[in-house]
């Protein structure tokens, strides 16, 4: 009798996480272009802080939402169909890379190297550029 009572209750708990699963992967993602920045500098600056002390700017900046402004230096295009712009940083080893979900990309976008933008994006860390995620242009 009480095997049957243990039975069902791995069935349910097995059904609870079934479930629990299923909404976190069919969570939808998080849209930036809603969302007000968290903070808001160049991205020579951005990319400064991150190279003189990593740790302390990624308890300043990971996982925020930050607006950056900076000259366009790189373009390219995933094979998701997003897009990766490279902000120049004045150095030589480095650049704030911007990932653009194809899903954000606005119509008529103009992409010329050399041309000074803005863009948003939640920040991930450093690897040898500053990474931003989820990313959208700031008209």
């Amino acid at each position: 009798m009480k095997k049957k009572y243990y039975l069902i209750a791995a069935v349910l708990l097995l059904m609870l996480v079934a479930f629990g699963a299923y909404y976190q992967y069919n969570k939808p993602a998080r849209n930036l272009a809603n969302e007000s920045a968290d903070l808001s500098l160049p991205a020579t600056e951005l990319y400064r802080q991150f190279s003189e002390n990593e740790a302390g700017a990624n308890q300043q900046y990971l996982d925020k939402v930050i607006q950056v402004k900076g000259v366009l230096q790189n373009v390219s295009r995933g094979n998701d169909g997003s897009l990766n712009l490279t902000l120049d940083t004045g150095s030589p080893m480095g650049g704030v890379t911007c990932e653009i979900p194809g899903t954000n990309i606005p119509e008529g976008l103009s992409l010329k190297t050399g041309r000074e933008m803005t863009v948003k994006g939640q920040c991930t860390g450093f690897l040898m550029d500053v990474v931003l995620v989820k990313c959208v242009v700031v008209q």
